[in-house]
């Protein structure tokens, strides 16, 4: 791990869907100034996710599967995280993102991202956020169902180089 200014570790926290919550926000809430990578696997709402002020200053790669049935707690976990992160993101990874029927979710330009993977992320999620990034992501990885919903699409991806 490379240390920035001030002598801090960067951090890359990876978290599975059995650690305790209030041990997962203690950790993240003491470094957040230092973290550039986190994994986490939502089952349940955790406050920290839907807080519009809380923000890690130095994330870039974010990584998030939705294990929560709670469709529309996920959309508002993601669209928080996105807002709060859009313009550092440089790798974003989704995995089972789906909203309740009928509803939509707007994606956030995301200025700086250079890899988005999608696993098992429905198309009214998927196809927006490929059109939001599709100028600058040069690695792109689907898998499962979503864009393939929407095959006579031409999503015109100039930078691409990697297709997983």
């Amino acid at each position: 791990m490379a240390k920035p200014s001030g002598g801090s570790k960067k951090l890359d926290l990876c978290f599975d869907e059995d650690v305790d919550q209030a041990k997962m926000k203690a950790m993240i809430m003491k470094h957040k100034n230092n973290i550039i990578g986190l994994e986490i696997v939502l089952v349940d709402e955790i406050d920290l996710w839907l807080d519009p002020n809380f923000k890690m200053d130095l994330l870039e790669d974010l990584s998030i599967a939705f294990h929560s049935f709670n469709h529309a707690m996920n959309k508002l976990v993601f669209k928080t995280m996105l807002a709060n992160h859009a313009n550092q993101l440089t790798h974003l990874s989704v995995t089972r993102l789906c909203l309740d029927e009928g509803d939509t979710l707007t994606i956030p330009a995301l200025p700086e991202l250079e890899y988005l993977s999608m696993e098992f992320v429905e198309a009214r999620v998927a196809v927006p956020l490929l059109l939001v990034c599709r100028q600058t992501i040069t690695s792109l990885k689907i898998s499962g169902y979503g864009i393939i919903e929407y095959p006579t699409r031409d999503y015109n991806i100039p930078n691409l180089k990697h297709l997983h």
